[in-house]
């Protein structure tokens, strides 16, 4: 739960004078024209925050155990005014220590507890006309800060904030900073080029083996941020997609930027604080939170990555048929069902003999419309456009929409998602964004989001980054929510990657609404099909190994009720691993696996009976290799 921000004054002050005496004596003791230091700490020590007024700039230091791991100023203008620049003073006005809260979530795990100090900060400014007020969280494992601002109907033109790290530290990034879909890429902090724009989330790791990752979230009525280096800076500069107009005098809330801390990747995948952050959900809309009956997570098939991909009714009508077949819950019917006609009959009349057909069959329809003008629709940009057609929709038995070519995260766009999601959940329909950008959080607010693209997926038929692109992912894009990867196919342009490779990125890409890319007839004569069927879109628990490592392997090891499962992504070399299934709680499983053969590229099923925690587990994976184990007891 977040808390408000209070001004100077508030009543709330004499709740906690005990606690904030020593360190407004020290701010009041430092001259003016000296560096004035706060010191935050997280619950457990280990992590710390300095704020301070050093040459009229707000600046920080962040540590962990002593270690600095960045160092940067906040600042952003509003017009002619520049906040955070000739900053005279840094005064606690709130704070609240070893606050623990546990969270229900859907993804990685079904519940997460954090534990958080949290301060706010009266900033004082020479001027007195840019004072505003900065929220921070230090939780033990990483930090999260807000500002607030009286901006006065003015229009938020810039950041001015800026973050370094040791020029010893390695990044992951990429570079698309509209649709999130660039190739990874790899190198150090020191060594970065010129005019380069770095999407969120940015991954770390210290030359000590530390892990962190720079992420936004809650940016909703906002602009979403990315970050720049220009040639010869020691910096990243912060970097809006675009202006935030205000056209009323209330309090603006900034997004919150994040910093995640971990020891191991483990720790780095299974960090909440994104969740903790963003608002709860409205109990009108969702009753019961992700919960809520109407909010059903699933498989689905998809045409457009088939042979036969056709938006037709007639093939429609087949994929639902081989959903059905194959126990998959969901057919996802994409661009051009609008242009149906027969028989005097308009798209919308075909639309629901699509949908009663798909219900006789116990199949749910989700369907395909664009933000922008398309195919001779207005788009759902268009809001009296968009209620009415979800109105049709929902009145049809339609589960889902996704919701394609939004393509930026300015305010017009960022707006346009909360108008979505809202309107949405008034119908009942589930949504699953594309053209999108990267995760903030907006399914923990809005649950009946259940996944976004912002992700470069099978979508891109190119086959030459897969085997490094998809052991970066779990430990970049996915860190700020559920991705849209489209997962599984048997085309050409995977081929360095193997059927198991395919399969695990099933089982390791997380999505609730997972639409997976392969042709349902060669799904259908596969051998992978009984473990694509057996795999939930949400997880109970997940462990990532410790023979996980970015851009080379990525080992899982996720929970659904009494059920494991083992999954592997190899990247471009090929490794023998021993896995020992330490994370297994009962003595006994039986291992049904989907691994490649030793001798060649092709996969194969294998059993093993009376597997237990100290089984050693000896997996080959070639080059893209790959491994998917269901253990049951």
């Amino acid at each position: 739960m977040q808390y408000p921000l209070r001004k100077s004054g508030s009543p709330i002050w004499h709740l906690f004078m005990p606690a904030l005496f020593v360190t407004l004596c020290m701010l009041i003791l430092s001259p003016l024209h000296a560096q004035t230091v706060t010191k935050l700490n997280s619950p457990d020590g280990h992590i710390s925050m300095q704020l301070a007024a050093d040459h009229q700039k707000l600046t920080y230091r962040v540590q962990y155990k002593g270690q600095q791991l960045a160092t940067g100023n906040i600042g952003f203008a509003f017009g002619d005014l520049s906040y955070g620049q000739q900053v005279s003073s840094v005064k606690a006005i709130y704070t609240h220590k070893k606050q623990k809260s546990t969270l229900h979530t859907r993804g990685n795990h079904n519940t997460a507890k954090t534990v958080k100090n949290q301060y706010s900060f009266k900033i004082g400014s020479t001027d007195a006309k840019t004072d505003f007020e900065l929220a921070v969280n230090i939780y033990n494992n990483g930090i999260a800060y807000r500002f607030n601002v009286a901006p006065e109907g003015r229009t938020l033109t810039q950041e001015l904030s800026h973050i370094s790290f040791p020029a010893s530290t390695t990044l992951w990034y990429q570079k698309d900073i509209h649709q999130y879909e660039g190739n990874y890429e790899t190198g150090l902090f020191s060594q970065l080029g010129d005019s380069l724009n770095l999407g969120m989330p940015l991954t770390l790791r210290y030359q000590n083996g530390l892990y962190a990752a720079i992420t936004e979230a809650d940016i909703f009525g906002l602009v979403g941020t990315h970050l720049t280096h220009y040639k010869n800076n020691t910096t990243l500069d912060y970097t809006l997609a675009g202006p935030v107009e205000t056209k009323t005098k209330a309090q603006l809330h900034s997004g919150w930027q994040i910093m995640t801390i971990s020891e191991d990747l483990n720790g780095l995948v299974n960090n909440d604080i994104l969740r903790d952050v963003c608002d709860a959900p409205d109990k009108g809309l969702f009753p019961k939170g992700e919960k809520t009956a109407w909010i059903r997570p699933g498989k689905s098939v998809w045409t457009w990555m088939s042979r036969k991909r056709d938006v037709t009714p007639e093939n429609i009508r087949r994929f639902t048929d081989y959903a059905a077949s194959m126990k998959i819950p969901y057919n996802l019917i994409d661009d051009g069902w609008v242009k149906w006609t027969a028989d005097g009959k308009d798209h919308w009349q075909i639309l629901k003999e699509q949908v009663e057909y798909a219900k006789s069959k116990g199949i749910g329809i989700w369907v395909w419309q664009a933000y922008p003008p398309h195919n001779g629709t207005p788009g759902l940009q268009d809001t009296a456009y968009m209620h009415s057609f979800f109105e049709k929709c929902a009145a049809l038995g339609v589960k889902g929409m996704k919701i394609d070519f939004i393509d930026a995260e300015t305010q017009e766009k960022i707006a346009f998602y909360e108008r979505v999601a809202k309107a949405a959940a008034h119908y009942h329909l589930m949504v699953d964004f594309h053209g999108a950008n990267k995760g903030t959080g907006m399914e923990y607010t809005y649950p009946n989001v259940l996944s976004q693209e912002g992700v470069r997926g099978l979508e891109q038929q190119d086959d030459k980054h897969w085997p490094f692109l998809n052991t970066v992912l779990p430990f970049t894009r996915y860190l700020s929510g559920p991705a849209d990867y489209t997962p599984v196919s048997f085309a050409p342009y995977v081929s360095s990657t193997t059927l198991a490779h395919q399969v695990a990125t099933a089982a390791v890409f997380t999505s609730p609404f997972l639409c997976l890319g392969a042709d349902p007839q060669d799904l259908s004569q596969s051998i992978a099909l009984p473990f694509i069927q057996q795999l939930p879109a949400t997880w109970d628990e997940t462990i990532v190994l410790k023979e996980s490592k970015i851009g080379q392997a990525a080992v899982y090891a996720r929970r659904k009720g009494k059920v494991w499962y083992l999954a592997i992504l190899n990247g471009q070399t090929p490794r023998t691993l021993h896995i020992s299934p330490s994370f297994l709680k009962h003595k006994k499983y039986h291992l049904t696996a989907l691994e490649d053969q030793s001798d060649s590229r092709t996969t194969k099923v294998t059993q093993k009976d009376k597997v237990r925690k100290g089984t050693d587990l000896q997996i080959e994976l070639p080059a893209g290799g790959g491994y998917l184990g269901i253990l049951k007891r």
